[in-house]
Parts: C-alpha cells; sequence; structure tokens
C-alpha cells in the first residue's frame, strides 16, 4: 500500500471480486480507508480528561416488614384438632378463614384474602386448604426467620403432612397441629397491643 495516496498494489483479485494486475493500483474501500486513517487520527486527537463514572443507585435495604401486635389469636393446636374432628371439618374450615383474616391484618399483606380462600376451599372439596396452610405457615416463617434466622422452616412438612393425610388421616391432623404451633409463635413473639 503507498502510504501517501492510499492505494494498494495486489496481484489477483480485488475484494470486489474483479481481477488485478500485477502493478495497477486500485483504491481501497471507503471503510479500510477510514480503518487506515484511524490510527493516524487517534494518534493526533488529544486524550480525553478522565470522566468520573455515573453513580450507580443503591436501593435502601429493605426492613423487616412490620407486625401488628396482638392480633395473631394463640390456641390449643389440639383443641383445634379436636374440634375439627367433632364438627368432621367445619371448625377446619373456620380455622383457615380466622386464622389467615388474622394473618393478613397482623401483616398487611394484601395478597391474603381469606373470603377468596374459603370460597376455593368450597369449590374444591378442601383442597385449596392444603395450599392455604402451606402458604400461612411460609408467611409466618419470613416473618419470624427476622427475629430467629435459626428459625426451621416447617412448610414443606405441613405440605407433605396435609397431602398424605388426603390419604392417611392423622398425618392431616399433624400438619393442622403444625401450623397452629406456627401461628402460636407469631402469637407469642408479638404478644399484646400495648
Amino acid at each position: 500500500m503507498c502510504k501517501s495516496c492510499s492505494f494498494v498494489f495486489r496481484i489477483g483479485l480485488r475484494e470486489d471480486g474483479e481481477p488485478s494486475l500485477p502493478g495497477v493500483p486500485f483504491p481501497m474501500p471507503p471503510a479500510r480507508q477510514q480503518a487506515a486513517a484511524a490510527p493516524q487520527l487517534a494518534a493526533a486527537a488529544p486524550e480525553p480528561a478522565a470522566v468520573a463514572p455515573p453513580p450507580v443507585y443503591l436501593p435502601p435495604p429493605a426492613e423487616p416488614r412490620g407486625v401488628v401486635p396482638g392480633i395473631v389469636t394463640e390456641r390449643s393446636a389440639l383443641t383445634v384438632i379436636l374440634l375439627g374432628m367433632v364438627t368432621c371439618g367445619l371448625y377446619v374450615w373456620w380455622w383457615w378463614y380466622r386464622s389467615t383474616d388474622e394473618l393478613r391484618q397482623a401483616t398487611g399483606d394484601k395478597s391474603l384474602n381469606p373470603g377468596m380462600d374459603l370460597l376455593l376451599v368450597f369449590l374444591t372439596g378442601g383442597l385449596w386448604g392444603v395450599y392455604v396452610e402451606y402458604r400461612n405457615v411460609k408467611k409466618v416463617h419470613e416473618i419470624l426467620s427476622q427475629h430467629d434466622p435459626g428459625r426451621k422452616d416447617r412448610s414443606q412438612t405441613v405440605l407433605i403432612m396435609r397431602i398424605v393425610g388426603l390419604f392417611i388421616a392423622p398425618t392431616a391432623f399433624y400438619a393442622m397441629y403444625l401450623t397452629q404451633e406456627e401461628y402460636n409463635a407469631m402469637a407469642r413473639t408479638f404478644g399484646r397491643a400495648s
């Protein structure tokens, strides 16, 4: 390549596919001309001043969810089970509704809708109650683990026991026992309103 005139001397084919005779110059394509001139321009251009990177926005750390004290009621887990058996399961439906409502009021969680839960429990013949217990125990665990990070999550145990309880009733009672004990732990942790 001739540095003064930007011509290339090649033998063979040019980049556009046309034959090139030895010693006959042909112009470089425009893209190559710019690339060849770029190092000369870069050397002549002054270096830009150091520019500080834009500030990085970090959201404030999430504060633990507040819980209104004194709303979640402490109940005897054995009483819940016995009333569920004596009323042929009707008390269990009320218990699902009432505990979900207390949890919603205590945490301010708008995703909890005890009325819709009760309707879905009715429409599914009680199957939705399996999910209700699992979800509520999971939410209680998230709240209580803020105060006790080493706390064991019992939501999966409750879910497994409730599913097995569809075939073997005593495991469903054990799941109810665990669920009520989680509510009781929340009631004891947050105590009564001052």
